[in-house]
């Protein structure tokens, strides 16, 4: 069998997870969950590592009670 090395360019990868391609990539995800549960919006944040996109829910008494984002979580 060949041995075989793979080099990472960590510079590259880093400037990746921080971009905006990424940030759209993964904006699809968000919104799909924040369009089927109610009350929610997408926040993206750049942190010093990676973007990050998530769903906030303005908590209700009913989503409480029934865990409707994490039901919408689920159900993707």
């Amino acid at each position: 069998m060949s041995k075989l090395d793979v080099v990472i360019n960590k510079s590259a990868v880093g400037e990746l997870l921080q971009s905006a391609e990424m940030a759209n990539a993964i904006r699809p995800y968000a919104e799909a969950i924040a369009n089927s549960a109610p009350h929610c919006t997408v926040d993206e944040t750049v942190l010093r590592t990676r973007v990050r996109v998530g769903v906030v829910q303005k908590m209700t008494h009913d989503d409480m009670e029934n865990h409707t984002l994490l039901k919408a979580v689920h159900f993707q």
